[in-house]
């Protein structure tokens, strides 16, 4: 059995040139991902595990809800 090592030639390699696109604008801020991932766990969970509380569980994600006013929390974003 051979082992042979391969290296590549570093005048030819496409990353010496490499410009990274501008990065789009984020679609959400860090605080609205955090919660768009919790709601996402939370209804995956719900699907498997109860699938009769779907409905219930989404009525918040809505918005205009009056708990949130209460503890501080703000509206979802469009």
């Amino acid at each position: 059995m051979n082992v042979h090592q391969i290296r590549v030639d570093p005048a030819e390699s496409p990353l010496l040139n490499f410009q990274p696109t501008p990065v789009a604008a984020r679609a959400l801020d860090d605080d609205e991902l955090t919660i768009l991932t919790g709601w996402s766990q939370a209804l995956a969970e719900a699907v498997i595990y109860g699938p009769e509380c779907v409905e219930t569980l989404l009525a918040p994600a809505q918005g205009n809800t009056q708990c949130r006013p209460k503890l501080g929390i703000p509206e979802p974003s469009p």
